[in-house]
């Protein structure tokens, strides 16, 4: 054979084989080292803690314990303190005691007869009239001495009360009750000459109703005004009707009073009616178109407010640019002058017009008789 075999080319293999797993063995062995390594460490860690907190516990119990014991000691010293202060009694007459002096001695008293009398004092004492009269003279009382009531200075009459509060009782009852005022009924009389209380009576304006100042007003009656019974004409139609109304208005107010004084029939009669005026649904005083006059009482003072702003602006601004500054007197006085001009237009009163041809009512307030003028 040209190749011979040897032993070696028959361990080549199984000698490679071993020194691979003697590295895995060697490397699997440090591995379990570490592992147990850190589990050692982390138990000794973990013991640890439980010991400090276990330390850490105990420590606390006991010093709360001793606070607790050293509370209830002050408490029990504190409240044996108390018990003993009010325990305490002080005797005054330990510190007031003083050395009693001797008393002399006093003589035994004399004995008396057994039929012994002794007048007393005698005391002259004015007396005191309850009665009317003059000073000095029986039936005078001094000023000092109280007048007691009749009935409390005899006793002959038992019907007569015994103290004032009895006396003012039996006055209370002996009074008139109060009165009622009472109404009877009585005949009108001819109802063909009167227009009674409470008829409306129409009229058209004839005048242009302006609140600023009172002034009269006038007003022509549209309608022919008939008697209370409906048989007779009283007023005819185009009778005039002269009135006046009253102050200015108040803020807030939305009717002017006005009141109707005399009716001048187209016959040439004449009646005083003394009526107020009212509108078409009957509500008292006369309405119609409020002037509240917002641009004069604030326009002049929001003006000078503008003003003033802009003078403040420019101020500001001289004043973010470093320079001199002017128109702070400029300011001062156009806010004082502000001031004094809205004072002086806030108060102005608001206006009501009344248009000429407005339909209103008169509400007669008395019974107009017409017996005087119509009667037979």
């Amino acid at each position: 054979m040209s190749e011979a075999i040897k032993e070696e080319d028959f361990n080549q293999e199984p000698l490679q084989e071993s020194h691979e797993f003697k590295g895995e063995t060697k490397k699997s062995g440090v591995l379990r080292s570490r592992v147990f390594t850190l589990a050692l460490m982390f138990g000794v860690f973990l013991v640890a803690l439980l010991l400090v907190i276990w330390f850490g516990k105990t420590k606390l119990s006991d010093w709360r314990a001793e606070r607790e014991a050293d509370q209830s000691a002050k408490q029990a010293v504190a409240s044996l303190n108390a018990n003993q202060r009010r325990g305490r009694d002080f005797d005054l007459s330990d510190f007031l005691a003083s050395p009693t002096p001797e008393q002399p001695a006093t003589p035994a008293p004399k004995q008396l007869p057994e039929n012994f009398y002794q007048p007393g004092p005698v005391t002259s004492v004015p007396p005191i009239h309850l009665a009317g009269g003059t000073a000095g003279q029986p039936g005078h009382a001094p000023a000092n001495v109280p007048v007691l009531p009749p009935m409390m200075l005899s006793g002959e009459n038992n019907n007569r009360p015994a103290t004032v509060q009895d006396q003012a009782r039996m006055t209370s009852r002996k009074e008139m009750p109060s009165k009622t005022e009472q109404a009877s009924a009585a005949e009108l009389g001819d109802r063909s000459l009167v227009i009674t209380r409470g008829s409306y009576i129409p009229c058209i304006l004839q005048t242009q109703l302006f609140s600023n100042i009172p002034g009269q007003s006038g007003c022509v009656i549209p309608d022919d005004i008939y008697s209370d019974d409906g048989s007779r004409l009283l007023v005819a139609r185009g009778s005039t009707v002269v009135g006046q109304y009253g102050q200015t208005l108040q803020n807030g107010d939305s009717r002017i009073a006005v009141v109707w004084e005399r009716i001048k029939t187209t016959d040439g009669f004449v009646i005083d009616v003394d009526s107020g005026a009212a509108d078409g649904v009957g509500t008292m005083g006369v309405g119609g178109f409020i002037d509240n006059h917002w641009s004069e009482r604030l326009g002049a003072a929001l003006l000078l407010s503008l003003i003033d702003d802009a003078v403040d602006i420019a101020i500001a601004r001289q004043r973010g640019s470093g320079g001199t500054v002017y128109g702070n007197s400029t300011a001062r006085s156009s806010k004082n002058v502000s001031q004094k001009v809205l004072n002086a237009t806030i108060n102005i009163k608001p206006t009501l017009s009344a248009n000429r041809g407005a339909r209103l009512m008169i509400y007669v307030s008395k019974d107009l008789w017409f017996d005087d003028v119509y009667g037979d």
